[in-house]
């Protein structure tokens, strides 16, 4: 089984960014994608973008789109391609510990990554002011 491919959109260039800094600490990454919406594109074109992009990936294992906010322009394209096409699995709300864990275990069966991710998100915030006043 080959590694799910990965799609991260967000408003600006967050999505850009996040994935050069998980470049950074993990090393270079392949069979992704980033989608960066900007002011005034039109749903259609985001779309059809949307499209273009995941073309250029290996969809076989499956694939996770990640976007920035749950109802935001990228949440709403990455809805009507996740209900158009097959074996997507969408999140919104992606931050560094998620993307982290999706690309280190992205070999697994989309079933245990849904498991994963979720645990990451969880896990992944945590109040450090407060674990240490309490330690």
């Amino acid at each position: 089984m080959g590694n799910a491919a990965v799609m991260v959109c967000s408003h600006g260039k967050f999505a850009e960014y996040a994935m050069e800094s998980v470049e950074m600490i993990i090393g270079k990454q392949e069979n992704f994608r980033t989608l960066s919406v900007d002011i005034g594109s039109a749903l259609e074109d985001i779309f059809k973008e949307m499209e273009a992009l995941a073309s250029t990936l290996d969809i076989s294992s499956g694939m996770i789109m990640l976007v920035d906010i749950y109802g935001g322009t990228p949440s709403n394209v990455g809805s009507a391609y996740c209900l158009t096409y097959e074996n997507v699995l969408l999140y919104s709300g992606f931050n560094m510990p998620v993307l982290l864990e999706i690309f280190l275990n992205r070999d697994k069966p989309l079933k245990e990554m849904n498991i994963l991710i979720e645990e990451a998100y969880r896990n992944g915030f945590t109040n450090i002011s407060k674990t240490l006043r309490e330690n």
